[in-house]
């Protein structure tokens, strides 16, 4: 070999050792913004994969272990809660089926997007054979995806059949003939949930073609799915959203959308929005709390051992053994856990929604803020004085 192609040689060897250091350097594992990451390597990595996952934004997860133990799953499911609370979500790939803990781990991420007939497969009762972990992740579940808890719960066990209609949710009775109703889960069967019911639930869009298809559309934003609004007459044009105050933003002209400047002082659209869900969310938690409360005290439910309400069963442990109340009860805990993770989140995101305008409504939003981490703790602790305490400042809390 010449010297000239020794140089050469030389050179070109030690720019791709410094490209290769680059690359692995830059991201743990193999992982890089175009390529998801792995939930084998989130496994293996004890969550670390997704809490330094490379990148900003969204974070795709696929799924590529076809089931999980109970013990994986929480350790993945606790991953996916870390991210978010950084501020990012993550987006579950099913390119195959999945069953019991990685169903469960798809249904714990904030969005799902299937490649062809992907569907998911729930957990028979053997699979997790801790009642508390059990209850802990359709808590997460049903939180960081926010799931139906009733699904959530027949996801991870059970045995009683359950239906979903699109006009009034889940049921454990048969829909009648012609409503549209689907059966999710069959008497003493796993729960199964093909691309049709995915879709009809809400769980996820339409399925893509293949995982880089799903990659493109994840960056597009393209697979969050919306929550279902009702449906309005042909040809009737939507009224824009109220603003604070009862003023509504007139139409632009010929009817087409044009960005608009908002005056001064006067919120952006986008915070608005959040501002309205606030206030939705709010009125919707405070009716769960009034709900919850009468378990709490034991006026409502059934109480057949020492502990006669939540609030003795939360201090000894004891519950009833009446299933109903039991159920009843534990939806109204998710259900509160839900709402009041959301209106964390728009508090949160408020501010970079307002785009630099003051909101009016900020000092109540961050008392409101300071009184939800109280109360979500004691519905996470079963913590009947901090509850008592925390859920009586929520129902006082008025935005206005």
């Amino acid at each position: 070999m010449s010297t000239g192609v020794q140089i050469v040689a030389t050179v070109m060897g030690i720019a791709w050792s410094l490209s290769a250091f680059a690359v692995a350097a830059a991201s743990p594992g193999r992982q890089n913004p175009s390529s998801p990451v792995l939930l084998t390597e989130v496994v293996s990595s004890g969550g670390d994969a997704l809490r330094q996952a490379a990148g900003s934004g969204d974070i795709a997860l696929l799924l590529n272990a076809p089931n999980l133990s109970a013990t994986d799953a929480h350790e993945a499911v606790f991953a996916v809660q870390d991210a978010q609370s950084a501020g990012r979500d993550v987006i579950a790939i099913v390119e195959s089926d999945l069953e019991d803990g990685s169903a469960v781990v798809a249904a714990a991420c904030q969005g799902i997007v299937t490649v062809g007939s992907a569907g998911l497969s729930g957990c028979t009762d053997s699979w997790c054979r801790s009642p508390s972990r059990r209850e802990a992740l359709i808590a997460h579940v049903t939180e960081l995806g926010s799931r139906d808890p009733e699904i959530a719960a027949r996801l991870l066990g059970g045995t009683s059949p359950l239906w979903y209609m699109p006009s009034n949710g889940s049921k454990q009775v048969a829909p009648q003939a012609g409503t549209g109703g689907i059966s999710l889960a069959q008497q003493g069967k796993p729960m199964k949930l093909d691309g049709t019911a995915l879709q009809l639930i809400g769980w996820a869009g339409l399925p893509q073609a293949d995982v880089a298809s799903a990659m493109a559309a994840i960056a597009a934003g393209q697979v969050k799915v919306q929550p279902k609004v009702p449906q309005r007459s042909a040809g009737a044009p939507s009224a824009p959203p109220p603003l604070p105050g009862g003023t509504t933003a007139p139409p632009p002209p010929g009817g087409k959308t044009a960005p608009t400047t908002p005056p001064a002082g006067a919120p952006t659209p986008a915070a608005a929005t959040k501002l309205q869900e606030i206030q939705a969310d709010l009125a919707s938690l405070k009716k769960d709390i009034e709900k919850f409360n009468r378990f709490f005290t034991g006026e409502d439910g059934v109480w057949d051992q020492k502990s006669k309400g939540l609030r003795e069963v939360w201090n000894t442990g004891e519950m009833t053994k009446h299933q109903p109340t039991k159920k009843d009860s534990r939806d109204l805990q998710a259900s509160m856990r839900t709402k009041a993770s959301r209106i964390e989140r728009n508090i949160r995101g408020i501010k970079g929604a307002a785009k630099g305008v003051a909101i009016p409504q900020q000092a109540q939003l961050t008392v409101l803020l300071e009184t939800l981490l109280p109360f979500k703790a004691s519905l996470e602790t079963d913590d009947p004085d901090k509850y008592a305490e925390s859920s009586a400042k929520v129902t006082a809390t008025t935005i206005k």
